[in-house]
């Protein structure tokens, strides 16, 4: 049955040409743009298609009990070719239980696929397979109608410590994921593993142990790329596991005393500090970029990994985009800082009356931001549309003069005078 059509009433404040703002009634996942929609998990139960250009709601589509009390987000959605793949809470209790597939372009439902004994810690997907990871299994599924192609159990340990799978990734011939191990009292090991699998059979690939915890996976142009809370950004290469390049993230002095201190949610749902932590990456063609929670952004060759430029922007960067010849960096206390990407300068930067930026992301010509129960298009080039209340600043010279050759300072930057003074809703 196609989802149900939405009046805007309640749920958005349409904003003029140059962008919109979307409020729901629950914590929202990260968005997924494509088709001229896009598409959101929200903890309120549902999941809701939103025109890109115009903020309005197309449909939502119930994905099982709301989540009451909800400190993380959902799970974002993926796409696998017209099929929407959504993380489903049909435990009565707001857990992620099982997988449900719908059209992308109603949202009427496919089919379900129930995980036995666990709950869904990580969805991934392209054209010809959807990937599933629980704490306990892994499972590579037939986007057409959901069932199992091939399951893998985590591996297997000592007690009393617990292997946990998340996220997947696809690319290529295989299916990558990292495991974490648990102990008593939610307690975590100080190494985890990035493995791969045969994206035929699922059959081990290979797999590295790796010291340290929190760890960030992407995947892209040749590289497995893992990010830790030790503040190492480590790359593999993407078909044998042989190790590539790392690099570590030093931390910093001068962060807001209240970062350090509040607990926040990153784009993928783990509560961590502002310090060391390597969030995901942007991997262009040549370059990577890097954000950090020490309140830095890195340009890294890709190839060498090679460090060829520094942003400071002063607080936690959570989430990275990239449109042209810009990067939008999204941080806590509702920072959104556009850079160029080919110099240290600032374009333009604003301060959003929210809590922290968790998601960014570029498409069709509009910067789309997420953050808790808000989702806002705004004009990637001008920063402009959404929160009129508090517009974007544009300084042509916007690090001082003299700081091009010297690591930047919190003191260095065009908002350090309201850095510890957050705007307000």
């Amino acid at each position: 049955m196609p989802g149900r059509p939405l009046a805007c009433a309640g749920y958005c404040g349409l904003m003029a040409r140059s962008g919109w703002r979307f409020t729901a009634r629950g914590l929202l996942s990260a968005p997924l743009v494509a088709g001229g929609l896009v598409y959101v998990a929200c903890d309120d139960g549902y999941v809701y298609a939103i025109d890109a250009s115009s903020g309005r709601p197309r449909w939502r589509v119930r994905r099982g009990e709301p989540k009451p009390n909800g400190i993380f987000p959902p799970l974002a959605p993926v796409l696998a070719g017209d099929v929407l793949v959504v993380a489903g809470c049909l435990d009565g209790f707001g857990l992620p239980v099982a997988v449900l597939g719908l059209a992308a372009a109603d949202g009427a439902h496919l089919w379900t696929y129930p995980l036995a004994g666990t709950i869904v810690t990580g969805l991934a997907a392209d054209e010809k397979d959807v990937v599933v990871t629980g704490h306990s299994t892994l499972s590579c599924l037939d986007p057409a109608n959901g069932r199992v192609r091939w399951t893998v159990p985590a591996p297997e340990t000592n007690k009393p410590w617990q292997a946990s799978l998340e996220q997947p990734a696809v690319g290529g011939d295989h299916v990558y994921a990292v495991t974490r191990l648990w102990g008593p009292s939610t307690a975590t090991a100080d190494w985890y593993l990035v493995m791969a699998f045969d994206r035929s059979t699922g059959a081990d690939a290979w797999g590295v142990q790796v010291d340290g915890g929190g760890a960030t996976l992407t995947v892209g142009g040749g590289l497995v790329c893992v990010g830790d809370s030790e503040g190492r950004f480590i790359t593999f290469h993407r078909g044998t596991g042989d190790a590539g390049w790392s690099i570590q993230v030093r931390p910093k002095s001068g962060m807001p005393i209240r970062s350090g201190l509040l607990p926040f949610a990153s784009p993928g749902g783990a509560v961590a500090i502002a310090g060391q932590q390597v969030d995901r990456p942007v991997i262009t063609e040549q370059e990577i970029y890097v954000p950090s929670r020490n309140g830095d952004v890195h340009l890294l060759d890709r190839d060498t990994g090679e460090l060829q430029r520094v942003w400071r922007v002063g607080v936690p960067a959570l989430s990275i985009a990239a449109s042209d010849d810009l990067l939008h960096v999204g941080g806590i206390q509702g920072l959104l800082v556009t850079l160029q990407r080919d110099r240290r300068e600032v374009h333009w930067w604003r301060w959003l009356p929210v809590g922290r930026i968790d998601a960014l992301a570029v498409a069709d010509g509009l910067l789309y931001v997420g953050s808790g129960r808000r989702l806002a298009a705004l004009n990637p080039a001008t920063g402009a549309g959404a929160w009129r209340r508090f517009p974007a600043r544009v300084r042509r010279s916007s690090y001082p003069s003299g700081t091009a050759e010297r690591e930047l300072t919190n003191e260095d930057l065009p908002w350090a005078d309201t850095l510890h003074r957050p705007v307000r809703p």
